[in-house]
This record gives structure tokens, sequence and C-alpha cells, in this order.
């Protein structure tokens, strides 16, 4: 009785063992749950995202960067200097032409 056991184990792998392609698919069957448990699958697919992420990040850093250099090299130019003067301070040079506007609730109020 041991011994067919044992004869019948011995036939199954010799079979098993004749055929490659079997032996591959249970090999890399093997693997792959060795990884999914092991997680080094998902490590593997989490760098991968940090990596994309980092590398967008890093991209638009590069391109702010050359940004604020221009607007550094732009700033030592004193007509950019006036210029954005006027438009943050709102500032008038002299001899500008100023419009002065009221808003709707002013004029509704001083009319009751």
């Amino acid at each position: 009785m041991v011994h067919r056991f044992f004869k019948g184990i011995s036939d199954f792998v010799s079979d098993f063992v004749h055929r490659p392609a079997r032996v591959l698919v249970v090999c890399l069957t093997l693997i792959f749950f060795g990884l999914v448990i092991d997680g080094t699958l998902f490590r593997l697919w989490s760098l991968y995202r940090d990596a994309e992420v980092l590398e967008d990040k890093i991209k638009h850093l590069s391109e702010k960067s050359s940004e604020l250099k221009m607007k550094i090299h732009r700033s030592k130019d004193q007509g950019f200097i006036e210029l954005q003067a006027r438009d943050r301070l709102e500032l008038a040079a002299e001899g500008d032409l100023i419009f002065v506007f009221a808003d709707e609730e002013q004029t509704s109020q001083s009319f009751q």
C-alpha cells in the first residue's frame, strides 16, 4: 500500500517534469504569489507611482524657477518696475488720464 502511494507520486512527478510548459506555469504562478504575498509587487507599484508624482513636481518647479529667473532679470529694467508699480499699487504717472467711476451702491444710496 505504501509502495503504491510512493509509486503513484513518483509517476506523477516524472510525468510532470517531462512537460516543460507545465513546469513553467507552476514556477511563474509560485513566483507571482510569492511577490503578492510578500508585498513586493505592491511596493514596486507604489514606488513607480511616487516616481511619476515626483517627476511632475520637478517639472512644475523647474518651470516656476525659470519664470522667477526671468522676472528677476526683467526687474533690473526701470520700465518693468514702473509697470509693476502701476499695476499692483494702482499708481499713475504724471500726465496720465484717470477715470473715476462711482459704484452702483454709492450712487443709489446718494439718491435716497
